[in-house]
């Protein structure tokens, strides 16, 4: 985990990171400059879920509007952070914010309600202008999680549009903390058993 509590977070995308809180996908566009160079964007749009519509919509939209694809665009860097939660009345008391007015729960029997914690995890993956992943384009980091694009016509009908950017799970996921920490467990025991195994062949020479 990286000091900033983000799982995975790759030099570079501090910043970035830092500008748009909470789950979201940042799209960059890859431009063919005048002189034949290929290099990045300097802005990256953020796309985020639609929080009316949480559970059951893995789309994510783009917050400023439609986006208009430039006519010299090659394809996409995404990137951006996938949070998880135990369930979705706790994702929408984040979305709220914190609400100083709000009565304690569960003061009768002195207890206090504390949400579990769960790191969020860094992604990144290049798309081709048609869609599809590009594997080589950066070192990728969950590119399970990209589906496709939703192109669309722009309003006058003249340029392309990104409506939508579909995942193959939300940005806000759904987790056990119990499963979760139990397959950290697993993973330690499983490389802890690795590094004895080592050692006992290197004695053993």
């Amino acid at each position: 985990m990286s000091i900033t509590g983000i799982v995975g977070l790759k030099p570079g995308y501090e910043e970035a990171i830092k500008q748009a809180p909470g789950a979201h996908l940042q799209l960059q566009f890859m431009l063919k400059k005048e002189d034949g160079s290929i290099k990045p964007d300097n802005k990256a749009y953020i796309f985020r879920n639609d929080k009316e519509n949480l559970s059951n919509d893995n789309n994510v939209y783009p917050v400023n509007g439609e986006l208009l694809v430039p006519n010299n665009t090659l394809g996409f860097i995404m990137f951006g952070i996938q949070s998880e939660h135990k369930d979705y009345n706790e994702i929408l008391s984040l979305m709220k914010g914190f609400n100083p007015n709000q009565p304690p729960t569960g003061i009768e029997h002195g207890a206090v309600h504390c949400s579990e914690i769960i790191a969020p995890e860094f992604f990144t993956f290049a798309v081709l202008l048609n869609g599809s992943l590009f594997m080589n384009g950066v070192e990728s980091r969950y590119h399970h999680l990209y589906d496709s694009i939703n192109f669309d016509l722009s309003e006058d009908q003249t340029n392309i549009k990104i409506k939508s950017i579909h995942l193959t799970e939300s940005l806000y996921k759904i987790t056990d903390p119990t499963e979760k920490y139990n397959k950290y467990l697993a993973r330690a025991f499983i490389e802890n058993d690795k590094y004895l195994a080592r050692a006992f062949i290197e004695n053993d020479k």
